[in-house]
């Protein structure tokens, strides 16, 4: 591609032909595989849902849209619906999931203004997958935004961890059972990533797989994402 100098006066972008998105947010846009999906459906069919190619998405800090846009074409190119809620924190932030979402002509997105770390009824048990791209320290994107030295402190690392794990509590209460969690960040410090992974282990998830992705290795964003599915409740018997 040559003789441009702004990606908005390329005709086929303009029109929603194609999007970027940098590699290592699209390794977590295929996350979770059509195999898993597929032994979801069986399982949703054992409990009498009625169309098993049906998903409801969640993604509560969707703002600029492109990884619930990217899991959305994805999910339809292998034959399944889907219906996706995008949320954020302000008007702002929903503007660009629209815009977005406008551009590449994905009309089942539904964009709400929502704040994350507030619990929310309305979502309750409602979701198939939710996606937490939780607010960060952004480590891993330092190449890009090298402002980021300026600002992080060991006091600012320890504040994001009980606002991430605040998101994170209330992901897992929309999930459905069985339902699929996608955790990411931007960063590479254990504390925010496999941390909260353990943390969400105690809330009843399990760990299906997962990717430190350090920024070095192939030129990418340095990023984490796991990828997690919620357990059955199994009744406790008292004898």
């Amino acid at each position: 591609i040559s003789g441009f100098d702004r990606i908005e006066d390329i005709r086929a972008f303009r029109e929603g032909y194609f999007t970027i998105q940098d590699s290592s947010a699209a390794i977590i846009g295929e996350q979770p595989d059509k195999g898993l999906l597929l032994d979801y459906s069986k399982r949703r069919s054992n409990k009498g849902d009625a169309d098993l190619r049906a998903l409801k998405v969640l993604d509560l800090c969707a703002a600029p849209g492109g990884k619930c846009i990217s899991l959305a074409d994805r999910l339809q190119n292998e034959g399944f619906t889907v219906q996706v809620t995008a949320c954020d924190i302000s008007e702002r932030k929903l503007s660009l999931i629209k815009e977005n979402a406008e551009r590449c002509r994905m009309k089942d997105i539904d964009c709400r203004i929502n704040d994350g770390t507030v619990f929310n009824i309305e979502f309750e048990g409602g979701y198939d997958i939710v996606i937490a791209d939780v607010p960060c320290s952004g480590l891993g994107v330092i190449g890009r935004k090298p402002d980021i030295k300026l600002n992080v402190t060991p006091q600012r690392l320890k504040e994001l961890v009980p606002l991430q794990r605040s998101i994170l509590k209330n992901a897992v209460k929309y999930l459905k059972k069985d339902g699929f969690l996608i955790f990411s960040t931007c960063t590479v410090g254990k504390s925010e990533n496999h941390e909260n992974v353990c943390f969400l282990e105690t809330e009843g998830m399990t760990l299906l797989n997962s990717m430190q992705i350090y920024p070095q290795e192939i030129g990418q964003d340095g990023a984490f994402y796991a990828c997690m599915r919620k357990q059955e409740q199994i009744p406790v018997q008292i004898f």
